[in-house]
């Protein structure tokens, strides 16, 4: 019997494959904004930024051009910032936006 093999680690600042497996773990360097949020970009689409709490854990985050899907962490980095964990999700959302309501 084989050995359970551990996700692959993608480094901030290193390329990452197109399509990454679920489980794949992505770091991302985050911008550190008001209120204690800290933002940071998509591995499926550098264009794409999400902001979250600096103390954020397992959030459910998706992309809104692709719906690859994550969950991402914020790590302290014990250097005066932090860094975003992504966790490549193997579920899939189809986003849609809401019909607006016409008046009457």
């Amino acid at each position: 019997m084989s050995e359970p093999q551990e996700p692959p680690v993608f480094y901030a600042g290193r390329p990452v494959p197109a399509d990454p497996a679920p489980g794949t773990v992505i770091h991302r360097w985050t911008d550190n904004r008001p209120n204690l949020t800290v933002a940071t970009t998509l591995p499926c689409h550098e264009t794409q930024e999400v902001t979250v709490l600096n103390r954020a854990v397992g959030v459910v985050v998706i992309c809104r051009l692709c719906s690859s899907t994550y969950r991402l962490t914020v790590v302290d980095d014990l250097d005066g910032g932090f860094t975003a964990e992504l966790t490549v999700s193997a579920e899939r959302f189809q986003l849609s936006r809401a019909a607006r309501r016409r008046s009457t």
